[in-house]
């Protein structure tokens, strides 16, 4: 079963059906990432005199090699945001639950399915794979411990592409309870180009209005105790604040911003950023500090080259929302990128996050929150009501 799915991956990724995979397919359509140093150091030493092709007899030994198991070491905690490959699927064994989203994976989706099982063979056997969901080419799979209490699972999806229904953008979402933790995730893949501000705003509420779970009548942002959103957005950096084309002159400004590290002024541009404060969109979410270059639009090799005339722009996000009963109940721990993988012209974006049991903090904590400064009133005027019970013991009174 296992060299069946294989070839399948082989035959996909030979583009030109002469029985061998170029050099340029091998980069681009291969899940690397999750091979042990064995497979990967083969994989280099092929790839390097690859002038005429991988073929089938070279292919299915790399790939039948002992793939590596995580180790069980523990990270030390912390919080940081940077460019790094060093922790890209490392110490997952610290971790009870573990997401691996995917969008835009086009024309070998199987990749996809054979990646998600390279990623459960590398938990291992105390690994289960709780949930799974896919809408065309945006994925997302849930893994739990087997010890893990996981209840209340439901899937969803909506999509917002062609039509306002094809699923070529949209969102995906799995929810489950941990104990009396309520989880929700959320992945999606939001209207492209740079002036398409207003559309990936109403793609997320077209997200939340068409995949219902839980209780129907709430969107999941809302009746969870820990909402997750993550995928390609697609917001751009945006200088002028009106949504215009790419251009040269941006894209060089973005350049010099990223060759000083200038994180915060680069974000002080970003579309969702400045969406989030005009209250557009995304009400409540978080995002953690994000000091590493922008993931789009890059060149499929080795760093972050960007792709001329293309606006360089943090188009790959991770942000959440808690319940006001929880929202301390978060922490990140860890948001970077890893520039060493190539198999897009996105450079991944991970996260780790601790949450902390579900616990309602006392009325003295909750008084002292600085947000209840920023609470909007509302009033309640000319209220009517009809058929209501008498409230006294004779039945004479008003309601």
């Amino acid at each position: 079963a296992e060299e069946a799915s294989l070839r399948q991956i082989f035959e996909s990724c030979d583009k030109k059906g002469n029985g061998q995979i170029s050099k340029e397919e091998l980069t681009t359509a291969l899940p690397t990432g999750l091979l042990s140093p064995e497979q990967e150091e083969l994989l280099a030493q092929l790839a390097a005199k690859m002038d005429q092709g991988l073929t089938w007899e070279e292919f299915l030994p790399i790939f039948r090699l002992p793939r590596r198991k995580a180790p069980s070491g523990q990270a030390t905690p912390h919080e940081s945001s940077q460019s790094d490959n060093s922790e890209l699927g490392r110490s997952v064994s610290e971790f009870p639950l573990v997401l691996i989203p995917g969008d835009d994976v086009e024309e070998v989706p199987i990749v996809h399915h054979h990646m998600v099982d390279l990623v459960w063979q590398r938990l291992g056997e105390d690994w289960l794979r709780v949930e799974e969901v896919q809408l065309m080419e945006i994925r997302l799979a849930v893994f739990a411990r087997s010890s893990f209490p996981i209840t209340s699972v439901e899937k969803a999806w909506a999509g917002t592409g062609v039509g306002r229904v094809v699923g070529n953008k949209g969102g995906v979402v799995i929810r489950l309870d941990v104990n009396n933790l309520s989880l929700c995730f959320i992945c999606c893949h939001l209207a492209a180009h740079r002036q398409n501000t207003q559309r990936r705003n109403e793609d997320c509420c077209q997200i939340l209005k068409n995949a219902r779970l839980g209780l129907k009548a709430l969107d999941a942002t809302v009746q969870f105790d820990h909402c997750f959103w993550l995928g390609d957005l697609n917001y751009r950096i945006d200088f002028d604040g009106r949504n215009p084309p790419d251009n040269a002159e941006d894209h060089e400004r973005v350049l010099r911003l990223t060759a000083e590290e200038r994180w915060i002024d680069l974000l002080e541009f970003d579309q969702l950023r400045r969406e989030q404060r005009k209250g557009e969109v995304f009400a409540m979410f978080k995002e953690g500090n994000l000091k590493f270059a922008p993931t789009f639009k890059v060149e499929r090799h080795i760093g972050s080259d960007y792709v001329a005339l293309r606006v360089p722009s943090y188009c790959d996000r991770v942000l959440w929302r808690s319940l006001p009963h929880c929202y301390l109940g978060v922490q990140q721990r860890r948001i970077a990128s890893a520039p060493l993988v190539t198999t897009s012209d996105h450079k991944p974006v991970y996260a780790h996050f601790d949450i902390q049991p579900s616990l309602c903090p006392g009325p003295e904590l909750l008084l002292s929150d600085e947000r209840l400064n920023e609470a909007i009133p509302i009033h309640f005027v000319h209220l009517e009501a009809e058929g209501l019970s008498p409230m006294d013991m004779n039945g004479k009174s008003d309601p």
